[in-house]
C-alpha cells in the first residue's frame, strides 16, 4: 500500500503528528485567502464553457478541472506538472476499490512509481524556492526532524489525489441532483446563496465516497456482532446518510432540509478528512456561481458512471448550456 506512512495508513501517535503538522495549510485563515482564487477559477471556466459550443461534457470541461486548478495551486505544484498528476490520479484511484487483474497491478505500480518522482522534482523545486503552499509548509518539519521525507512524499501524494478525486464527485454529483430535480435547481438559480445548502444535501443524498474500509486491531462486539483482530470492516457512509431514523423521507432531494446531525460524507473521527471544508467551499462557490450564470443548463443525454463501488461519480454527464 503506498499510503502507508501517509494520515490514512497510519494510527496514533504518528497519525496525530502529521495531521498537526499539515492541519495549518487548510486552517480557516488560509481558506479564506483562496476563497478569491476558488471564484476566479469557477468564473474562468464558465466562460471557457460558455466560448464553446453550448453543450459540454460537465465532467471534463468544468468538474476535474476546478478541484485540479485549487489543489494544484494549494499543495504546490507547478501548472506544467497538473495535466500529469491528474492523469497519474486517476490511474492510482483504482486501489480504493482493489486491483483485480495483473495488468491493472502493473498499472498502478508504474502510476506510483511515476507519482513518487513528480513529488520528489517538487519538493526539491520548493526547497529552492518556497512559496505559500503545503510542501513549502511542510519542509521546515523534515530539516528540524518533526517529519522524515519517506513520510513527507506519501503525504503530498495523497492529500491532492484525495482532494482532487471526492471534489471532483462532489461537484458532479451535486449538479446532477440539482437537474434531475428541476424544482431544487430552480430554487438555487432564484437564490445561489442557498448553495451551502445545496451541497450539504449533495453530501447527504449522494457522497463521492460510499464506504471507508478499516482492519479491526482487536477482537470488539459491534450490535450483536463479532468482529475479529485483523477483520476488515466495511462502512457504508452512502447507506447511513439515508437512515430514515436520521433522516426524514431519506430518498427524497431537499436542499431545505433540516441539516439534522453532521453526515458521514468526510468519514468521522481521527480519519475526518482534513480538507472537508476546501472541499466544502469549491463545490458550494462552483453551484452558486453556475446557478447565477447558467441558470438555463440542462442535462443532454445519459450520464456514464465509474465503475467503482466505493467512489460515486461520473466519467460522462452531458450538459446544455442554454
Amino acid at each position: 500500500m503506498p499510503f502507508d506512512n501517509s494520515m490514512l495508513g497510519l494510527d496514533p501517535p504518528d497519525h496525530t503528528r502529521l495531521r498537526k503538522l499539515a492541519t495549518p495549510s487548510l486552517n480557516p485563515r488560509r481558506l479564506a485567502h483562496w476563497q478569491p482564487h476558488v471564484e476566479r477559477f469557477t468564473d474562468e471556466l464558465i466562460d471557457e464553457m460558455l466560448a464553446g459550443r453550448g453543450q459540454v461534457n460537465f465532467m471534463r470541461a468544468f468538474a476535474q478541472q476546478l478541484p485540479l486548478r485549487v489543489i494544484g495551486d494549494l499543495v504546490g505544484i507547478p501548472p506544467h506538472h497538473r495535466q500529469l498528476f491528474f492523469r497519474l490520479s486517476r490511474r492510482m484511484a483504482y486501489l480504493l476499490d482493489g486491483v483485480a487483474t495483473a495488468p491493472a497491478a502493473r498499472g498502478v505500480v508504474a502510476a506510483i512509481a511515476e507519482m513518487t518522482a513528480l513529488f520528489q522534482e517538487i519538493i526539491a523545486e520548493r526547497r529552492a524556492d518556497p512559496r505559500e503552499d503545503l510542501i513549502s509548509d511542510l519542509l521546515p518539519a523534515v530539516e528540524d526532524g518533526r517529519m522524515t521525507m519517506d513520510e513527507m512524499v506519501p503525504l503530498c501524494m495523497f492529500l491532492p489525489l484525495a482532494g482532487t478525486e471526492t471534489t471532483v464527485n462532489l461537484i458532479g454529483n451535486g449538479l446532477l441532483a440539482l437537474l434531475e430535480h428541476p424544482g431544487q435547481w430552480d430554487m438555487l438559480a432564484a437564490d445561489p446563496s442557498l448553495a451551502p445548502a445545496a451541497v450539504r444535501e449533495t453530501l447527504r443524498y449522494d457522497p463521492s465516497v460510499q464506504q471507508y474500509r478499516r482492519i479491526a486491531h482487536t477482537d470488539l462486539q459491534l450490535e450483536g456482532e463479532t468482529i475479529a483482530a485483523g477483520e476488515e470492516v466495511a462502512i457504508c457512509a452512502g447507506g447511513a446518510n439515508r437512515d430514515p431514523e436520521v433522516y426524514p423521507d431519506p430518498g427524497r432531494f431537499d436542499i431545505t432540509r433540516d441539516p439534522g446531525p453532521e453526515n458521514l460524507a468526510f468519514s468521522a473521527g481521527i480519519h475526518f478528512c482534513l480538507g472537508a471544508a476546501l472541499a466544502r467551499m469549491e463545490a458550494e462557490t462552483a453551484l452558486a456561481a453556475l446557478a447565477a450564470r447558467l441558470p438555463g443548463i440542462r442535462r443532454a443525454g445519459p450520464v456514464r458512471r465509474r465503475g467503482s463501488f466505493i467512489v460515486r461519480g461520473m466519467l460522462q454527464f452531458p450538459v446544455s448550456l442554454r
